[in-house]
């Protein structure tokens, strides 16, 4: 028995991150591409938030109507989001999405839509092929059903490597 006594701490340890600290998610569909691939292993941090708000463009993992999704932040409690000639804005400016969105990449919608306290509005960076709060019957998602935030993707981490 005491043979196995450090492979058992070992995996309490493994255990207790995993379910506490961090959280482990693949990406199940393009929406989130070129950022995020189909089948990418990432890592979340779920004690991301507990100092702190989430801000626009961070990535998170969250639950929907009993669905694990994976999105950006586009806006925050209090913003109005608009769209106007397949750009973002955010309470009258125009989001720089530059950093991980093409040039050529257009956002269309025509509905506006202002975040109510405690929620967050959320898009895939596969703007045309994403299913997001553009789309969905209550565009908001609670900041409760935040599961965590993005800390690295794994498998970019080993395509790298190669």
């Amino acid at each position: 028995m005491r043979e196995f006594l450090p492979y058992l701490i070992c995996i309490s340890i493994i255990i207790f991150l995993l379910n506490s600290i961090l959280s482990i998610g693949s990406i199940k569909s393009g929406s989130m591409e070129a950022t995020l691939r189909t089948g990418d292993i990432v890592i979340g941090n779920r004690l991301a938030y507990i100092a702190s708000e989430p801000q626009a463009g961070d990535i998170l993992f969250f639950h929907l109507n009993g669905t694990t999704y994976c999105k950006r932040v586009i806006g925050v409690a209090g913003d109005k989001i608009t769209f106007y000639d397949g750009y973002v804005y955010i309470n009258d400016k125009q989001l720089d999405e530059s950093a991980y969105l093409p040039e050529d990449v257009e956002t269309n919608c025509t509905d506006t839509f202002v975040v109510p306290s405690q929620c967050l509005f959320v898009m895939g960076d596969n703007r045309e092929l994403s299913f997001d709060s553009r789309f969905w019957d209550t565009p908001y998602i609670s900041v409760n059903d935040v599961i965590s935030k993005e800390l690295f993707n794994l498998s970019a981490i080993f395509r790298n490597a190669l």
